[in-house]
């Protein structure tokens, strides 16, 4: 996964992921925030 992979190798852990409108996927990930654009 990609967040632990970040997060394996940074100094400071992830808290907040952006993403696209295609993710649709779910809104937390290993303690991580996922944040979505509103829609138009």
């Amino acid at each position: 996964m990609a967040i632990a992979h970040t997060n394996a190798n940074c100094i400071k852990p992830i808290q907040e992921a952006v993403c696209d409108r295609g993710y649709a996927g779910a809104k937390e990930v290993l303690g991580v925030e996922i944040i979505l654009p509103k829609n138009p």
